[in-house]
């Protein structure tokens, strides 16, 4: 699809959407002008208007992406639905928070104002219209870097959510996983941040196989790469970081720490052998994946050894050094794929047998 038509249908989709929310806005606000924030306000209307259209538009601008024909598997349909679904409730996530946020600070600017039912219309219409244009957008170009930056953020931000609505003011005194205890809406919406981001993680690995697949193809250089083995430690690293929010640390403890454990051990395997399982890569890439493994294990020894580290310090230090990896390979690959077809996009065929 070119950009032209692309955006053509953004601008469709934008519209469609605006005229949609308009309507249901007017029925649902009249004939009572509203408030930015609170029960039944503009920016609580706009918020969760946004969060649903995000998750349809995201699968129906992602539509097509992954060939259904015969060839492929029952098991990999499988696959491509869970990965479509945690990548639209992604977008969904991010897309509340950020419209949220704005009108949390846009009531603080304009304290005490109320609007009247056809201006707080065509505010939601407004917001719900921009956010569609942007989602329908990202989905149709879908690339490795875009899925791991989505699902920092998304991680990031859930994370922060629950720390700041957390019941328990004083939970890092205790550890980063007192945040998924005790059962409350806080402690359910931090765990479940951390299943949809392993479910993410997962389908980053898909991704990232698909771009070895096409550096593979461009030539001898990455022939030698040991590409099944990054995607198998990738998605097991997002296994463990689900199976760390599944099983809730006051509930399933063992398990809970075994998840988290495992998470830090393919790490280390993974850049431990990094030379040998990525051969063609650079050796300031090498370098600074020592770098990254050495500071783990400072870390470790912080913690464990020195005391000097509590387990919450720890645990975040190790989030930290893992994801910043991640971003930094990741932008390693995109940087090859560029010298070898620029300006190509990865737009991973997930469907693809491999």
């Amino acid at each position: 699809m070119s950009k032209q038509v692309a955006e053509a249908r953004a601008i469709y989709v934008a519209a469609a959407t605006f005229a949609i929310t308009l309507l249901f806005s007017l029925v649902f606000f009249w004939p009572t002008s509203r408030a930015l924030l609170g029960d039944g306000s503009i920016g609580q209307t706009s918020a969760i208007l946004a969060t649903a259209f995000s998750f349809v538009i995201f699968f129906v601008g992602n539509y097509g992406q992954y060939p259904l024909d015969d060839s492929v598997s029952v098991a990999t349909r499988i696959r491509n639905g869970l990965t479509k679904t945690a990548l639209a409730f992604t977008h969904a996530a991010i897309t509340f928070l950020l419209i949220a946020g704005a009108f949390f600070i846009a009531n603080d600017a304009f304290q005490g104002l109320i609007l009247d039912p056809i201006a707080s219309s065509f505010i939601v219409a407004g917001s719900v219209s921009l956010v569609s244009y942007v989602v329908y957008l990202a989905a149709l170009h879908i690339t490795t870097i875009r899925v791991s930056t989505m699902m920092a953020v998304f991680l990031v931000a859930g994370v922060l959510t629950s720390m700041v609505t957390a019941e328990d003011p004083y939970w890092w005194q205790l550890h980063f996983s007192s945040l998924g205890a005790a059962g409350t809406v806080s402690s359910t919406a931090f765990n479940a941040t951390l299943v949809i981001a392993g479910l993410v993680a997962i389908a980053l690995s898909d991704f990232i196989a698909n771009d070895f697949r096409q550096l593979k193809k461009s030539g001898d250089k990455h022939q030698s790469d040991r590409a099944s083995i990054i995607r198998v430690c990738i998605a097991l690293i997002g296994l463990f970081l689900a199976c760390v929010g599944l099983f809730v640390y006051d509930v399933h403890g063992p398990m809970h720490v075994l998840s988290a454990g495992g998470m830090v051990i393919i790490f280390i395997g993974l850049t431990a052998f990094s030379p040998w399982i990525m051969p063609s890569f650079s050796k300031a890439f090498i370098s600074a994946t020592y770098g990254f493994l050495f500071a783990l294990l400072v870390a470790l020894w912080l913690y464990k050894v020195n005391g000097y580290f509590t387990l919450t310090t720890f645990e975040l230090v190790t989030f930290g050094i893992v994801f910043a990896w991640l971003i930094v390979f990741i932008r390693q690959i995109a940087a090859e794929l560029h010298e070898v077809s620029p300006p190509a996009t990865s737009h991973a065929r997930l469907a693809q047998k491999s």
